[in-house]
Order: structure tokens, then C-alpha cells, then sequence
């Protein structure tokens, strides 16, 4: 283990280029309109949604990089992440030097276990949930707290804040982007945001690219550390409208209200029991290493 630390400190030093001046301008969607939720938001810049936005910290490195999707997914992108190795850590090129891409980084799953299918909502003809389902779960990546349990109604604990968000599903990249895009144009923030349409690039490839460009690595000499939240039915939802405790009922789920009020899902701390029997062993065995990190976090 001192062998492995001693070449952690002689390879990961800071990368030495320079940020850029300006940020990078967003192209500006046509020809449509935002949604209702996101005008809400837009309206009342004093709303706690929109200070998750307006207060995001461009200059912090020490943020994670998150992901959003369907369990599959976000299983998928972490174990790429946690296990690339395509560059160089001091100079960037594009040649493996026997150690992780993201050294020093931390990996953010919003595990969408009970949002997700997508497809269900296009064909309920409600893809303007899924455009506000995909407005909330970015929120949740740079809110610096979420819920502990299903039943806890205060954020009451603390999570890391996304530094560059990964849409991992291609369905919420063509429903939800442009409500993501409008809300971070008019609050004037280089948000970076990678979408899973485009897979001429691998993931892991665009991210650290990203990350080098905007001099946003942590440089925290360590391996990569995989942290996971999960989303669950909200307590407030009726029993009878759930399928079991971790999943909604589809008639019920695909039907639900844009723009209300009422909180049906709530995003919590990973824990194993909070995971379909299905979804465990999806993680347990295509991302062994993320599922390795998620444990070890909950007993630290």
C-alpha cells in the first residue's frame, strides 16, 4: 500500500495550465419554450431552486462529478470512471501512466431507481414530467444535502455538489437539456453538463477533457472514491399507489401531475436496502469497484 501512495504523490501533481478567460457560451435553443416548473423557478430568483443555481461556485474544484440515469446506467459510467486509465495525469496526453483518470475525484450516482423506465412517460404522452424529472435531478446534483430516508422531510444530511453533471440517459437529454440549459443561461453559469446522445467519445474521455479544460480536477492525490444516492417513493405517497415500498405503481408514476406541489420522490443516501433485489445485483456485478467504494462509505 506505501508503494502505491508513494507513486499516487510522485505522478498526481497539480496539471499546470491555465483556466480559461471566459467561459464557454452556451448555444441557445429555438423555436421552443420552457416548461412550467422552470418558469416558476425563473420567476422568483429568491426560491431555494434557483440558489442552488445562482450560488454554484465555478471556481471550486472540490466538487464531484455526477451522474443521473437509470440504475443500469449510472452502474455503467461509475465503474468507467472509477477504472480509466486513457491519460496521462501530469500532461494530459492521451497515453495510460498505470494510474486512475480521476484520481482524486469523487464519482456521484443519482441512482433514478424509482423514476425510471423513461419511455413510460412518452407514452403516457407526459413527456413534460420527465422534462421537470430531469430539471429536479440536477437540482439534487448541486444541492449540497438530500434526505436521509424516505421519511425525512428536513435534508438533513450532507452530500457532495456536482461540479460537472452527466446526463447518463439519452431520453432525459432530448426531453429535459433545454429546461436544464435555459435555467443555467439566466443565471450566467458555466454549468458543464455532458449528454449521452453523442457516443462518437466515450464518456470517460469527454469528462476528463472537460474537467482538464476547465482546470476543475480536485488534485487530491487519492483514489476515486464512488458515492451513490438513490431515489425513492416520497413518504407522502399513498400505499396504495405503490407497487412495494421502493416502487411506484406505473399508472401511478407515469400519470403524475407536472408542476405540483406535492414531493412524490424523494433522493437518499445509498444504502443496499434501498436498492431493488434487480438493481443490487446489476451493481454488484458490472461495477464491482463502485459497489466496493459505496460500501466502504457506509460504514466510515
Amino acid at each position: 500500500m506505501m508503494q502505491v501512495n508513494s507513486s499516487l504523490n510522485k505522478f498526481l501533481v497539480p496539471i499546470l495550465i491555465v483556466a480559461l478567460a471566459t467561459s464557454c457560451v452556451r448555444s441557445k435553443p429555438s423555436g421552443s419554450s420552457t416548461i412550467p416548473y422552470v418558469e416558476n423557478i425563473l420567476a422568483d430568483t429568491t426560491s431555494a431552486e434557483y440558489s442552488l443555481i445562482s450560488s454554484f461556485d465555478e471556481s471550486d474544484n472540490q466538487g464531484c462529478i455526477a451522474i443521473i440515469g437509470t440504475p443500469e446506467e449510472c452502474f455503467s459510467i461509475s465503474e468507467e470512471l472509477m477504472t480509466s486509465d486513457m491519460f496521462d495525469n501530469i500532461d494530459g496526453r492521451r497515453v495510460p501512466d498505470g494510474l486512475p483518470d480521476f484520481a482524486g475525484e469523487t464519482i456521484l450516482s443519482i441512482i433514478d431507481e424509482a423514476n425510471s423506465p423513461y419511455e413510460g412517460y412518452l407514452k403516457a404522452q407526459n413527456s413534460e414530467f420527465l422534462r421537470e424529472l430531469t430539471v429536479r435531478e440536477v437540482l439534487s446534483a448541486l444541492d449540497p444535502k438530500c434526505d436521509l430516508s424516505p421519511f425525512d422531510q428536513k435534508h438533513s444530511t450532507m452530500k457532495p455538489v456536482g461540479k460537472i453533471i452527466i446526463l447518463a440517459s439519452p431520453i432525459m437529454t432530448d426531453y429535459g437539456f433545454f429546461d436544464v440549459d435555459t435555467i443555467f443561461r439566466y443565471a450566467d453559469k458555466d454549468i458543464p453538463m455532458i449528454s449521452m446522445k453523442d457516443t462518437s467519445e466515450s464518456v470517460s474521455s469527454k469528462c476528463y477533457n472537460v474537467l482538464r479544460k476547465k482546470d476543475a480536477f480536485t488534485h487530491n492525490i487519492s483514489f476515486p472514491k464512488a458515492e451513490g444516492l438513490i431515489t425513492v417513493p416520497s413518504s407522502v405517497v399513498p400505499t396504495s399507489d405503490l407497487a412495494n415500498p421502493l416502487t411506484f405503481k406505473d399508472a401511478y408514476k407515469y400519470a403524475r401531475t407536472p408542476n405540483s406541489d406535492k414531493k412524490t420522490f424523494s433522493v437518499i443516501k445509498y444504502s443496499d436496502r434501498y436498492l431493488s433485489e434487480e438493481s443490487l445485483t446489476l451493481l454488484m456485478t458490472m461495477a464491482p469497484k463502485t459497489y466496493q467504494s459505496y460500501v466502504q462509505d457506509q460504514y466510515q
